[in-house]
C-alpha cells in the first residue's frame, strides 16, 4: 500500500511538472508573437447522408494547424524549446529537438484569412455553390483561437451526364469507356469525384491501346443554368490535342535484355537474340533460362498495347526476385501506331550469406538473444529458383512474476526450394499466367530444451504450391503432404509426474507421426484502400492421418487402435481455425481495429487429442493481454501447481475477439486502449482438468474479460510497445464472483495481479 502511494506521488509530481511547463512554452516567444493556440470548427446547413465526407474534407483544409495537445499541453512544443539550438547535426539534443520537438504555429493576421478561402473553395468544389465561411478571434495570454463558421448553403447535385465529341479517332472507345462511370443522377456533385473518374477514363483508355492518352486530354464540364440546384455535367476532350494522343497503338516487337547494364548495352544489342514465346531474347552470359524469364512478360507482338500488361510485367519480373531492377521503355516504330516495347533486366547477386542477432519476445513470456545464419541462392537452376538454408539458436528466459524463471535453449535448421511455378504432372491443373505461383519444397529438423523439464524434438517435411491472385488480394498456400515427427525425451521427475496425472496430456506429448495435408488462405484489401478502411482474413486447415487410416490395414493385421508408421502411432484430426480483422480509419492518425479469432480441432479414430504443439493456447501480449500467456482455461479450469509452464493450459477450441483503439500523441509516440475477451476450451472431458469441457450451453458464461491501454514507439521500421491490462473478468473464479473490475482488493494467486505488464515488439494485430 505504501509502494502504491509513493507512485501516485511521483505520477502526481510529474504531471505538475508538465503543466507548469506547458505555461512555460509562452516565454520562449519572441516579442510581438503569438501562438496559434487552437481552431474550431462550426457547420450548419449540411446534408449528412448526400455528402457524409465534407466535414472531413473541410477539417484537412484548416492548415496550419495548432501544436498538438494532450490533455491541455504542449509536449512536442516543450521537447522543441528545452532542446535549444544544438550544436552538432547529430546528438541528444538534436534528437529532442526534430525528432520529438515540433516549432511553435504561431498566429498570424493573414492565417484565418488563408484558411477562410480555402474552406470556401473546399466548399465550391464538393456542390455548396452558394456556401459561406466566417471567423473570429479570442486571446488569453498570447495564445489565439480561432473559430471558423461554415455555412454550407444548399447542395447542387447532378441532374444529367453526357458526353461531347470533337471527331477525333479515339471519340467512339472514349464513349464506351465512358459508359462505364459510376456517377448517377441525384449524385451530390464533387469536383474530388469527378477527378476519380477522369483517372479511370485515363487509365482505361491506355488499356485499350492509347499509350499517350492521361487525363489532361479530358475535361469535365457543368451547367448549373437549369435552376432548382440542378448541374448538367458532361465529358470533352481537349481541343487540339496531339495525334499521338488519339492514336491507338500495337505492340511490334518485344526486346529483352536479361543481363543489363550501361557498359555492356551496345554490345549486347549487336548479339543475335533467342526468339521465344515473342520476345527477342539478349543474355550472352547464359545466366537464366529465357522461357523462364518470358513467361512472365505479358506484352505481346501485335496485341493491343495496355496498361493493365505492362503493369503486370513489371510485377511478375519483380517477383522473381533475381533482379535488382526491372525497367520497360516503349518507342514508336517507323510503322504507325505500332511500339516496340525494351525490357531490360539488372541482375542482383545469386548468392548470399546473412549472419542475424536478434533480441525476441513471444507471446509465451520468452525472451532472450538469438542469432541466425541464412544462405541463400537466388538462381540455383537457371530458373529464378531459390535455395535457402537457414541454421538458428536461441537462448531464452521466461520472466514471470508467479513462478520461477524457466531457462530454455533452441536450435534449429532449415532448407527451403522454391520454384517460381507449378510443378505439375496434369497440365490440366496448371494455373493461368496472371497469377504469381511457386512449387515448395521444404524441411527442418529442430530441437528445444526447457531446462528442468524435457526436451521436445522436431524433424519436418513438406511439399506443396502457394499462389497469389486478384491482383494480390488473396494468397493462398496448399501443402500436398506435411510429414511431422515428434519425440519427447529427457522428462524430469516433475514433468513426469505432471503426465502422469494427467493421461490425455500425456497423449498430446507422446512420440508419433502427424502426417497430412494443410490449407492456408489470406486476403488483405488494404492495397485498394491505403490509408482507409480495410479487411484481413486468414484461414487455415489442416487434416492429419486420413489417408494413414485408410491405409493401415494393409501393412497392419491388428484391429485396435492405434493403429502405427514403422511401430510408432500416427496423429488423426481435422483442425480448422479463422482470423478476421477490420481496420477503420478516422482522420487524425486515429484507427479502431477489430479481431475476431475462431479455431478448432477434432481428433477422431487413432487420436484422443490433438499433438500438443496443434493445440490452442490463450493470454499474453498477443491475444489477452491482462492475462499471463498461457494461464487461462480450459474452462473454468485451474491447475494446482505454480511450476509447472502452464503446460496443462491447453485446448481442442479457441474463441477470442479484440478491440483495440488507436491514436497518435505526438511525433513518433502512439497510444491505445483495448478490450480483449475469450477462452479455450477441450473436446472431451478430462476429469483431471475439472471445468474444460466446451458445452454450448454455458462457454459464453467462461469467457474472460481484459481492458487496459498501451503506448506504442513508432518509428516505421521498428516498433517498440507497452501495454497494461486490467482484468474485468476471470473465468477460474467462482461463478457470481467472476466480475472483478470493481474489486481492488482482489486477492492475489500465483496465477493473477491486479495489473499485467506486456513489453512487446510490433503491434499485436
Amino acid at each position: 500500500m505504501i509502494n502504491s502511494i509513493k507512485s501516485y506521488r511521483h505520477l502526481i509530481f510529474i504531471l505538475t511538472c508538465l503543466v507548469f511547463s506547458a505555461c512555460s512554452n509562452i516565454k520562449y516567444l519572441q516579442e510581438g508573437e503569438r501562438l496559434y493556440a487552437k481552431s474550431e470548427l462550426k457547420i450548419k446547413g449540411h446534408d449528412n447522408k448526400k455528402h457524409p465526407d465534407l466535414e472531413e474534407k473541410l477539417v484537412s483544409a484548416m492548415q496550419p494547424k495548432p501544436n498538438e495537445t494532450i490533455f491541455g499541453l504542449r509536449p512536442s512544443l516543450w521537447f522543441y524549446n528545452i532542446a535549444g539550438t544544438p550544436k552538432k547535426e547529430k546528438g541528444l539534443r538534436n534528437f529532442i529537438k526534430n525528432k520529438l520537438g515540433r516549432p511553435p504555429v504561431l498566429y498570424e493576421e493573414d492565417v484565418p484569412k488563408r484558411i477562410t478561402r480555402l474552406l470556401q473553395n473546399r466548399l465550391f468544389t464538393s456542390g455548396h455553390f452558394k456556401g459561406t465561411v466566417t471567423y473570429s478571434t479570442t486571446e488569453k495570454k498570447r495564445r489565439v483561437k480561432v473559430i471558423f463558421k461554415v455555412d454550407a448553403g444548399p447542395l447542387f447535385t447532378i441532374d444529367s451526364i453526357g458526353f461531347q465529341e470533337r471527331g477525333y479517332p479515339c471519340d467512339k472507345d472514349l464513349l464506351k469507356v465512358f459508359k462505364e462511370n459510376e456517377l448517377s443522377p441525384n449524385d451530390a456533385f464533387d469536383v474530388d469525384k469527378l477527378r476519380q473518374e477522369r483517372v479511370r477514363i485515363s487509365n482505361a483508355m491506355k488499356n485499350n491501346g492509347y499509350y499517350y492518352f492521361n487525363s489532361d486530354a479530358i475535361s469535365f464540364q457543368a451547367d448549373t443554368t437549369n435552376g432548382d440546384h440542378k448541374v448538367d455535367v458532361y465529358l470533352t476532350t481537349q481541343p487540339r490535342l496531339s495525334r499521338k494522343s488519339v492514336q491507338r497503338y500495337h505492340i511490334q516487337n518485344v526486346f529483352v535484355y536479361a543481363n543489363h547494364s550501361l557498359m555492356s548495352d551496345s554490345a549486347i544489342k549487336s548479339l543475335q537474340p533467342v526468339e521465344i514465346n515473342g520476345c527477342k531474347y539478349y543474355d550472352q552470359e547464359e545466366r537464366y533460362r529465357p522461357d523462364i524469364i518470358t513467361k512472365s512478360i505479358f506484352l505481346e507482338p501485335n496485341r493491343v498495347y495496355s496498361l493493365e500488361r505492362h503493369d503486370l510485367t513489371l510485377d511478375r519480373l519483380s517477383a522473381l526476385k533475381v533482379f535488382k531492377f526491372v525497367n520497360v521503355r516503349f518507342e514508336e516504330s517507323d510503322s504507325t501506331g505500332m511500339l516496340n516495347a525494351y525490357i531490360y533486366l539488372t541482375p542482383q547477386k545469386n548468392r548470399s550469406l546473412r549472419l542475424e542477432l536478434e533480441a525476441a519476445s513471444k507471446s509465451n513470456n520468452f525472451a532472450g538473444p538469438g542469432f541466425s545464419i541464412d544462405f541463400k541462392n537466388r538462381n540455383t537452376f537457371r530458373g529464378a529458383e531459390l535455395l535457402q538454408f537457414n541454421f538458428m539458436s536461441n537462448y531464452e528466459t521466461q520472466f514471470s512474476s508467479k513462478s520461477e524463471w524457466i531457462n530454455s535453449y533452441e536450435f534449429g535448421v532449415e532448407n527451403k526450394l522454391i520454384i517460381p511455378r507449378f510443378l505439375m504432372p496434369i497440365k490440366k491443373l496448371r494455373t493461368t499466367r496472371q497469377q504469381v505461383t511457386q512449387t515448395q519444397a521444404s524441411s527442418g529438423y529442430h530441437i528445444l530444451k526447457r531446462a528442468k523439464y524435457y526436451t521436445y524434438n522436431t524433424s519436418r517435411a513438406s511439399f506443396g504450391y502457394n499462389w497469389t491472385s486478384s491482383e494480390k488480394r488473396e494468397y493462398q498456400e496448399l501443402s500436398i503432404t506435411e510429414f511431422n515427427y515428434v519425440k519427447l525425451f529427457n522428462t524430469t521427475d516433475l514433468f513426469d509426474e505432471l503426465l502422469d496425472n494427467n493421461p490425455l496430456l500425456k497423449n498430446s506429448f507422446q512420440e508419433q507421426f502427424i502426417i497430412g495435408p494443410t490449407y492456408s488462405y489470406t486476403y488483405s484489401n488494404q492495397k485498394d484502400h491505403p490509408g482507409g478502411n480495410h479487411f484481413y482474413v486468414h484461414g487455415n486447415a489442416d487434416y492429419a492421418g486420413t489417408l494413414l487410416g485408410q491405409l493401415s490395414p494393409l501393412w497392419s493385421k491388428d484391429k485396435s487402435r492405434p493403429h502405427t508408421l514403422l511401430g510408432l502411432p500416427f496423429s488423426q484430426y481435422l483442425k480448422m481455425d479463422f482470423d478476421v480483422r477490420y481496420y477503420h480509419q478516422f482522420s487524425g492518425e486515429r484507427q479502431l481495429v477489430t479481431r475476431v479469432m475462431a479455431g478448432a480441432g477434432l481428433p477422431y479414430q487413432n487420436s484422443t487429442t490433438l499433438p500438443y504443439a496443434k493445440q490452442y493456447f490463450i493470454g499474453g501480449i498477443n491475444s489477452i493481454r491482462a492475462f499471463q500467456a498461457r494461464s487461462l482455461g480450459p474452462g473454468t479450469y485451474i491447475p494446482a501447481v505454480s511450476n509447472n509452464l502452464f503446460i496443462d493450459q491447453a485446448g481442442d477450441i479457441k474463441l477470442e475477439a479484440n478491440l483495440e483503439y488507436r491514436a497518435r500523441i505526438y511525433g513518433i509516440v502512439k497510444g491505445a486502449l483495448f478490450v480483449d475477451a475469450g477462452n479455450i476450451w477441450l473436446i472431451n472431458e478430462d476429469s483431471s482438468r475439472p471445468g474444460g469441457q466446451f458445452k454450448a450451453n454455458q462457454f459464453y458464461n467462461e469467457i474472460a474479460i481484459g481492458t487496459g491501454a498501451g503506448i506504442r514507439v513508432d518509428a516505421s521500421f521498428f516498433i517498440l510497445r507497452l501495454d497494461l491490462g486490467l482484468p474485468v473478468r476471470i473465468p477460474y473464479r467462482t461463478e457470481g464472483d467472476r466480475w472483478v473490475l470493481n474489486d481492488w482488493s482482489l486477492k492475489k494467486d500465483w496465477r493473477q495481479d491486479n495489473f499485467v505488464w506486456n513489453i512487446a515488439i510490433g503491434y499485436p494485430f
